[in-house]
């Protein structure tokens, strides 16, 4: 109570004052009338209420500042008017299960409020950022689901009943969750599911019964159905399309949320699904940079029967000032139900490609000689396992030897960028571990005096040496404990022992290809070595002396060197390392796991062709992009020349890098209208990883064939 008291005469002492400044500046009511409540009602079917914040003046699409009104409307009366027009942070605004009430978040003291609806009782709920109301069905207790602290991603999510906010319990401590833009924490009404990011990009599904994640993909503003159908969405880079996943269906139903009317083809903010299935709410329109120049209004969707489309829309807001981040209430929403059955995907869809989680057919390990029984999903089993990373496309979750799960998001720097399966694609680029991951991989094999590590390789030229590097676990580039590389048209592994220099002995694997994908397996125990590609044994080496007990900490880095640039470039997945030996037949039985990884790719049609530059687009600002660190341009060019007859002299639209790591990529930097370049292009549309990267710049034609330079930003 007295963290409530200091907090609150702040607010009487400064806030009203600075109150009189706005009212002034912002009118606390709107001209829309009792006529236009009634619209809203009958497109509702049911009485609504609309929440929102607003600010005049300067642009705040995140709500990051304190200068904001909260303003709602009540389809009643149909007057919008301010519920506090104290100049403020009302981050999120929620509508409480009864209508009658509000939550929100101020992001400066990195509290909770609640406020009845008319505006009084203003009351401190505690720290940390607001996510969503649930009512327990069992119970009927109403709780608040919130960040225990604002802004804070390592902080766990909790629950409070809303009546008795001191009686706090933790909900989910798995992994890192991002509340604050451009996240959220929105649960199903059974409870047992939650839609997040884990944190931003990775958007997905905490199963909050099972302890477990599902990664849906990366993306923005995840959303979860408010009935039990365990439907979900996440937002694209775009901010234009959404993703909606109906559970028991393998494909993601695509809607083009810029196509509404009003909007303009041009983006949209702030989607949530309301507390009725059939209806969610989103801002716009705003240009490419995320800004606006007019104001930005509130629009309400209905999706169709079978959540297949959107089936109507309404816009709610016609005002002068902007709306951010509205919620919107509808009566008997909390009985509406989708009729969609929902799947427990865990259970019941591991088939279904870059699926997340933990290993569905997690493995009993049953020694039979020695060797771990291996499930039919790679890597297989978990039995020694120290570190493993699949792909961008799936969760990366692992149970490592001492019991403890971790899950593994890669930093990404320079130019390195996923592929079209999720793969690492690096050039001039590098993919680093965290710390405490990286970092515990030593220990366990300095334990056990054994390694295995496995990757999926797939070089772009075989021109590279130093060796390139692929994957370094070191220090620097002269102090390592191990070392995947290219030396020209061969592979080679540098292993470090007792019995070598700090900087470790170097091993010929065997030759690669360019543009052909490889296993790699390299297992080791103290006198001897063996190497695999595709399956079969490329070499081996014994040893008269040496171990692994002085490896050391180091980091793990992919694609390049620490403190010295010595970059590979290709593409990279399948990283597994553990801390034993592998037997061949093992090592055969691994090889036909990632095989069927190969084997599902997606194989894009590549060619190449000389062609004219119209008119560049300008990158944007890394500031106008933030969040994100990265930012594709759609080009226009001329086909000048081509192996096929039907391009040339066409013209296309070419999308390709103009931010990577917030910089313009040298490769873009300077480029004039008419230069006649070489462009390496596959079809835009077998590029699904780029939905959830920023495209900014307006589309010069849609009529034309649209492609992806593949290696922009080299």
């Amino acid at each position: 109570m007295e963290f409530q008291e200091k907090i609150f005469s702040v607010h009487k002492i400064i806030l009203l004052a600075l109150g009189l400044l706005i009212v002034g500046g912002l009118s606390t009511t709107s001209p829309l009338n009792a006529s236009q409540g009634e619209t809203l009602k009958a497109f509702t079917g049911q009485h609504t209420k609309v929440v929102w914040i607003t600010q005049e003046g300067r642009v705040d699409t995140y709500a990051r500042g304190d200068k904001h009104q909260l303003w709602g409307i009540d389809s009643i009366d149909g007057t919008a008017k301010a519920i506090l027009s104290i100049p403020g942070s009302y981050h999120r605004p929620l509508i409480s299960p009864d209508g009658k009430q509000i939550i929100y978040s101020d992001r400066v003291e990195g509290v909770i409020y609640a406020v009845d609806w008319d505006g009084t009782n203003r009351r401190l709920l505690g720290a940390g950022a607001a996510a969503s109301f649930w009512t327990d069905p069992a119970t009927g207790v109403v709780y608040v689901y919130a960040q225990a602290a604002s802004g804070q991603t390592v902080s766990p999510i909790v629950r409070f009943p809303f009546h008795s906010p001191e009686e706090r319990e933790e909900i989910w401590n798995v992994t890192p969750v991002e509340v604050l833009t451009p996240g959220s924490f929105q649960l199903s009404r059974d409870g047992t599911r939650a839609a997040s990011v884990f944190p931003w990009p990775n958007s997905g599904i905490a199963l909050l019964d099972e302890g477990d994640l599902i990664k849906h993909r990366d993306g923005c503003w995840p959303g979860m159905a408010p009935d039990n159908s365990h439907m979900y969405w996440t937002f694209d880079g775009s901010h234009k399309i959404l993703f909606l996943h109906r559970p028991g269906n393998d494909e993601d139903v695509r809607m083009d949320l810029s196509q509404a009317p009003g909007i303009g083809g041009q983006k949209v903010y702030h989607p949530r699904w309301t507390n009725h299935v059939q209806f969610f709410v989103m801002t716009g329109p705003y240009d490419e940079d995320g800004d606006h120049t007019h104001p930005v209004d509130i629009h309400l969707g209905k999706f169709d029967a079978e959540f297949s489309g959107i089936a109507a829309w309404h816009q709610i807001t016609d005002m002068d000032a902007p709306a951010y981040f509205p919620d919107v209430w509808i009566k008997d929403g909390a009985v509406a139900d989708s009729g969609i059955v929902a799947v427990r995907q865990a259970a019941q869809e591991p088939e279904r490609k870059g699926f997340f989680g933990k290993l569905r057919s997690r493995v009993s390990v049953w020694f039979s000689d020695g060797e771990p029984e291996l499930g039919d999903r790679w890597p297989g089993t978990e039995d020694g396992l120290v570190f493993l990373w699949e792909s961008n496309a799936e969760n990366n979750h692992f149970t490592n030897d001492d019991g403890v799960d971790q899950r593994v998001e890669l930093t990404l720097e320079k130019n390195a960028r996923f592929g079209p399966d999720g793969q690492l694609h690096l050039l001039n680029g590098a993919a680093r571990v965290p710390n405490e991951i990286a970092t515990g991989i030593a220990g366990a094999v300095r334990e056990s005096n054994a390694l295995t590590f496995e990757a999926i390789v797939e070089t772009h030229a075989v021109n590279q040496s130093g060796p390139a590097r692929i994957v370094s676990h070191s220090q620097s580039t002269t102090k390592r404990n191990f070392l995947l590389g290219q030396e020209q048209d061969h592979l080679v592994f540098r292993l470090r022992t007792s019995d070598t220099n700090d900087n470790g002995q170097d091993f010929i694997l065997g030759t690669i290809e360019p543009g052909k994908p490889v296993h790699v397996l390299v297992t080791y125990r103290p006198g001897r070595l063996v190497a695999f590609m595709n399956g079969k044994r490329t070499n081996s080496f014994t040893f008269e002396a040496g171990d692994l007990t002085n490896w050391e900490d180091y980091e793990l880095i992919f694609g390049n060197e620490l403190k010295n640039d010595r970059f590979w470039h290709g593409y990279l997945d399948g990283i597994a390392i553990s801390s034993r030996f592998t037997s061949e037949d093992e090592t055969i039985a691994r090889h036909k796991l990632a095989e069927e990884r190969i084997r599902s790719r997606t194989q894009p049609n590549r060619f190449a062709v000389e062609a004219k530059l119209m008119e560049p687009a300008a990158p944007p600002s890394p500031e106008s992009i933030d969040p994100y660190r990265r930012a594709l341009v759609v080009n226009e060019y001329q086909v000048t020349s081509t192996e096929d007859p039907a391009l040339k002299g066409k013209n296309i639209l070419v999308a390709e890098w103009a931010l990577l790591d917030r910089k313009v990529p040298a490769d873009y930097a300077g480029l004039k209208s008419g230069q006649a370049r070489t462009l390496v292009l596959e079809e835009f549309a077998q590029h699904p990883q780029l939905e959830s990267e920023r495209k900014v710049g307006e589309t010069p034609s849609f009529e034309l064939p649209l492609y992806y330079h593949v290696f922009s930003g080299s």
